[in-house]
């Protein structure tokens, strides 16, 4: 069960984090279908365990029930991961 119900709209805080990215690694599939993970993941940006967390939630299934998400989306949140550990 989810703690929180993040917007599904991006935020300002979410807009100032997607536009310090290199462009290469902003996620537009990812903010165009899930708008409350890019912002979920732009709260936690600065937060090493809280990325580490985050990043095993998203891609990976414990639960053994989600789909998965669409090939752009895996693509964009493994850039983003690369890039987070890249800068850490």
């Amino acid at each position: 069960m989810r703690k929180s119900n993040p917007l599904n709209e991006v935020l300002p805080l979410t807009r100032n984090w997607l536009a310090s990215l290199p462009p290469h690694v902003r996620p537009t599939s990812l903010i165009e279908q899930h708008a409350r993970i890019v912002n979920s993941i732009a709260f936690a940006w600065n937060d090493p365990l809280a990325m580490t967390i985050l990043w095993t939630g998203l891609l990976i299934d414990h639960r053994g029930d989600r789909e998965g998400f669409p090939a752009a989306v895996v693509g964009e949140l493994q850039a983003l991961q690369d890039h987070f550990y890249h800068i850490q």
